[in-house]
């Protein structure tokens, strides 16, 4: 890609950008990935098609406007996150889905420790359904964080909630299932105690749903994204 004052190029495509909006995210990207990642990789190669580039400067410039609302200086994530996680972003289409890759893109700049492989692997499997069923059910979860007791959901729910047919809920919930993020619990009843010292009694069966720890870490990671306690990377 050859950058002429405030046109770049793609193939035969081109688009308007302002100097300082090409200034700020080759700044950004220089902190980002080495050179031979730049110019081999994608971000700003010839090869890489216009819908795509644009996607990635989208996610880039919401990531960064995040770090910089909370005072977090962008560290230099592993390049087995930072590449895939950007390279899969850019094919992204959906407004929302695109919104969490920027929040997973700046979870990996603050603490790349917080991310592993699979968040990656997992986001860009996810449909815009499951990730409405996703968004509904994380909130209410979150809502329910402070009681301390488990939070289950039953696809009737859903199926209210979204107006889908039984048969569209089994397989948004079958697939998210397959991806790790949710689990059908086995037990019948449960009696437990929560951190506060409340006593609560759980009954479920085996058409009820919860997030595992693994999908309470990757939705925490795509939807809150990292904080201003989070550790600053030098």
């Amino acid at each position: 890609m050859k950058l002429e004052g405030e046109i770049a190029k793609f193939g035969d495509a081109k688009v308007e950008l302002s100097e300082d909006e090409i200034e700020k995210v080759t700044q950004f990207l220089a902190k980002l990935v080495p050179d031979f990642v730049t110019e081999a990789g994608g971000i700003l190669s010839d090869t890489v098609r216009y819908w795509r580039w644009k996607n990635q400067i989208r996610i880039l410039m919401r990531a960064k406007s995040h770090l910089e609302s909370i005072g977090l200086q962008p560290g230099v994530p592993p390049l087995k996150i930072i590449v895939p996680l950007l390279e899969s972003a850019s094919l992204e289409e959906d407004t929302n889905i695109q919104k969490m890759w920027s929040k997973l893109l700046a979870t990996a700049l603050a603490d790349s420790a917080t991310i592993v492989p699979n968040h990656i692997d997992t986001l860009k499997q996810l449909s815009p359904a499951e990730v409405r069923v996703l968004d509904l059910m994380y909130g209410q979860a979150s809502l329910a964080d402070a009681n301390d007791a488990p939070v289950f959901f039953e696809p009737n729910d859903i199926v209210q909630s979204f107006h889908l047919t039984n048969d569209s809920v089994d397989i948004i919930l079958n697939d998210i299932c397959r991806l790790g993020i949710l689990v059908k619990p086995d037990l019948i009843a449960k009696k437990e105690t929560s951190r506060s010292g409340h006593l609560f009694s759980t009954e479920f069966g085996p058409n009820k749903f919860q997030f595992c720890k693994f999908g309470l870490s990757f939705m925490n990671a795509c939807k809150v994204g990292p904080s201003a306690t989070s550790r600053k990377t030098e």
